[in-house]
């Protein structure tokens, strides 16, 4: 079993047009609270959808969907709502009929706050209401709220959907018990199952099929009547077949996960760290177990900031040689001043690091899910204050390229200070040219070990590397210890 610690350099990035077909989008209506819980793509537009609260009037939440160009226009926006009762929607998909489908958590205003429906919408690729429905949950204990977490969709076009129950009033604790209920492609209800003593502890557990899509696990922090369980077993028909815990050596684990089943049958999991040994920071872990569970590679990718993962989607991949992570500085955005980065990884199928970046962010940012574009990208959505120290939100989506993070040489913080850096590849020397006072070059090489260090003159400088071993490092320019530009060398 291959185990890796990686300490990331990360290359600023500073632009709010991207190169290629990333964009950037900050929208909503003035002070309310807007948010992007799900992004899915559809014949090369994305489509989001997420809630509305204004405050201020005490309206109940309405669902918001939006359809999105590939270049970041906002083509279509819809509100659906229905008289005295709110609805958080939660996720969507496409339809085999072309239409989109969308379930979220429903309350009567009567209710308040109890959250006890589903609320289930058919729309036209253009936005268009079709039908839309509001079931009641049957239950055979009693609840207080309901909150839906995951979802799968069998070859037979059924939606598994996995929620909890919260059994407690609102301010004495919290006893989530795990439920499971299937609906069919008309979206009528078809199952329901509860599990008393199960508790689906935290957010971003995670569900997926076994080999041959015969049964399905959730993999989240659970447990059973308090004993601790990372995975549960269910067939088709919601019956619990088995559970069980991880392998896992570095003694320590915590949602939000996200689970993808690679091209030769293991199991890819991203799950967010607490704590890493003696390092009190947190970061993101990923791990590859074979279809036993037993684990084969794991890697650890942590820096100087407290990072957390998307909650309902941290990982993904089109081509698993191209493994896509996200992970932002974690602080809510609400109501703090400052502002926080989000960083873009790429992994191949080995789990070694192919590129990363961060996004240096002008807010504090909250994101709840990942899209690997069909274009390569990667669009991650979620919610950002209206302005510095508001506590309002609006709608943020963030789209970057792939040659954004794998392919590109340099990025700069201040682009009118460009320090140009020659030959690439370089064999003895590197030139520097425009070099301002008081800098210091840093190589790194792509595990984060400090490799060489130069104190640079202003204007040329002319530096010898050849003592270097061959390969990739990174270059770090600071300037009065102010980082103001990054690089990717080649040392032949």
């Amino acid at each position: 079993m291959k185990k890796t610690i990686v300490l990331i350099f990360t290359v600023v990035f500073a632009y709010t047009a991207f190169a290629q077909t990333g964009f950037e989008l900050s929208f909503g209506e003035e002070n309310t609270d807007d948010r992007v819980i799900n992004t899915f793509e559809v014949d090369g537009y994305y489509i989001s959808s997420g809630k509305k609260y204004n405050p201020t009037t005490g309206d109940e939440s309405k669902p918001n969907f939006y359809k999105i160009s590939p270049n970041g226009e906002i083509i279509t926006h819809v509100e659906y709502y229905k008289q005295d009762t709110g609805t958080n929607i939660r996720f969507g998909f496409q339809k085999p009929n072309g239409n989109l489908m969308f379930f979220g958590n429903s309350f009567p205003s009567t209710e308040l706050p109890q959250v006890r429906h589903i609320h289930v919408l058919e729309l036209s690729m253009n936005l268009e209401l079709i039908w839309d429905k509001i079931d009641s949950l049957p239950s055979t204990i009693p609840f207080i709220r309901h909150h839906i977490k995951n979802h799968l969709i069998t070859i037979d076009n059924e939606i598994i959907i996995q929620g909890v129950m919260d059994t407690a009033t609102p301010g004495t604790g919290r006893t989530t018990n795990l439920c499971i209920y299937k609906y069919d492609i008309s979206g009528n209800m078809i199952h329901f199952q509860i599990y008393p003593g199960w508790d689906d502890h935290m957010e971003g557990s995670d569900m997926l099929f076994n080999a041959d899509s015969s049964g399905f696990y959730l993999f989240g922090d659970l447990s059973l009547h308090s004993v601790v369980k990372d995975w549960a077993y269910f067939d088709l028909d919601l019956n619990l077949i088995g559970s069980g815990v991880l392998q896992n050596d570095q003694g320590f684990y915590f949602p939000p996960l996200t689970i993808k089943r690679l091209s030769n049958g293991n199991i890819l999991m991203t799950n967010y760290l607490y704590e890493i040994d003696q390092y009190n920071i947190r970061g993101f872990e990923m791990r590859i177990y074979d279809t036993d569970f037993n684990l084969l590679n794991s890697q650890l990718t942590y820096n100087e900031h407290q990072v957390y993962i998307p909650v309902n989607r941290g990982m993904g991949f089109i081509d698993e040689d191209n493994i896509w992570v996200a992970a932002f500085v974690a602080i809510p955005p609400t109501g703090f001043v400052g502002r926080e980065d989000i960083n873009f990884y790429v992994f191949d199928s080995k789990l070694n690091m192919k590129g990363s970046f961060t996004y240096k962010g002008d807010l504090r940012y909250w994101l709840y899910d990942l899209l690997v574009c069909s274009d390569g990208g990667c669009l991650v959505s979620g919610e950002v204050p209206e302005y510095e120290g508001s506590e309002m939100t609006n709608n943020f989506i963030l789209k970057v390229a792939f040659d954004d993070v794998v392919t590109s040489t340099i990025n700069l913080l201040h682009p009118d200070q460009r320090i140009a850096i020659h030959p690439i590849p370089a064999k003895d020397q590197l030139t520097l040219k425009g070099v301002p006072e008081s800098s210091v070059l840093l190589l790194y090489t792509p595990t984060g070990q400090l490799a060489a260090s130069f104190r640079l003159e202003k204007g040329v400088n002319q530096l010898e590397i050849g003592y270097l071993p061959s390969g990739m490092y990174f270059a770090t320019i600071l300037q009065n210890q102010q980082l103001i530009q990054t690089s990717k060398i080649i040392k032949q």
